[in-house]
Parts: structure tokens; sequence; C-alpha cells
């Protein structure tokens, strides 16, 4: 009789060890294990504001003559956090560099501020990365701000500078 007893509270003690194996734990709080996400805007994203200069927007974006910036709107969901942000263009011109920032408003525009700034660094006739992790504050709250991407071209394609996408590393509890 000993033994089939034995037997059975054996079995039954692996099965409780297999289910507490298999069982996910959570420790720490369950946003911090949320995957993090990329978004994507491309150059046909953005717009020069007002058409103050002409552009050429097909892919990758130019200037057709001298500096200007453009814009385009940033929709994160509430409560995100940005880890890190990517510019992707070519600067071929060692005079000057172009930079990429997300700036904020306050809904009744009585605040504004720069997140984060990302810009070319060099002369090279190749399309490079520019990434920057330092964003600050990095939560987004769309109940209070307005989000938007600004980009500075410093000259035309002529001169060397073409933007292609911006590339926004992001985590949230979803």
């Amino acid at each position: 009789m000993k033994k089939p007893l034995s037997f059975i509270c054996t079995l039954f003690c692996v099965f409780i060890l297999l289910v507490l194996t298999q069982k996910p734990v959570f420790t720490g709080n369950v946003k911090d294990t949320a995957a993090v996400k990329v978004l994507s805007i491309p150059a046909p994203a953005f717009e020069m504001p007002g058409e103050m200069v002409a552009y050429t927007n097909n892919g990758r974006l130019w200037l057709n003559s001298g500096a200007g910036y453009v814009r385009a709107p940033l929709i994160l969901p509430h409560k995100t956090r940005i880890k890190k942000v990517q510019l992707v263009c070519k600067d071929n011109n060692s005079s000057g560099n172009i930079r990429l920032w997300l700036h904020v408003f306050s809904n009744n525009l009585s605040e504004s501020f720069t997140l984060c700034l990302v810009q070319s660094e060099d002369a090279a006739d190749e399309y490079r990365v520019f990434t920057t992790t330092d964003i600050n504050p990095n939560k987004i709250d769309n109940v209070k701000y307005n989000y938007f991407l600004n980009l500075h071209l410093p000259g035309s394609n002529e001169d060397g500078y073409e933007f292609i996408s911006v590339k926004i590393w992001y985590k949230g509890i979803w």
C-alpha cells in the first residue's frame, strides 16, 4: 500500500512542478515588458508650411532652391515613451547640416518646446542614418500637447541635401 501511495504522491509533485515551471511569472510592471515598435515617416508625409519655397517630394524630399523648413505631424499613442529617433538623409555639403527636431505645442499654444534634435554631420555622397536617444521628456501626453516633426534643409538637391525618412522607436502600454 505504501508503494502505490508513494508513487501517486511523487507523480503529483512532479505534475505540480511541471505546471509551475510552465506558468509565466510577472515580476515588475507589465508596461516594462511591452515590445518596442518602430514608426517610419517617409519624405512624402512632410509638406512646406504655406508653400513658402518650391520643393520636390517624390519619395525623397529636396528643395528646388535655397534653405527652408518642412513639417509633418507626429501621432503616437497616449503615454508612449520615445526611445530613439533616426534621420535618414543625404548631406553632401560641408557648409550646413540637415536638422530634424520633435517639437511640441500645448493645446492653447501657450507652451512650446523641443523634445529632441538629430542632425547630419560632415559631407558624404551617400545616404546615411543619424540617431539620437537624448529625448526629454520622452513620454507622449496627447491630452495636453500636439507633436510635430520639423525638418530644416539648408539647401537644394544641387547643393547636396536630400531627406528620405524619420524612424521613431517607441514603447507603450498596449
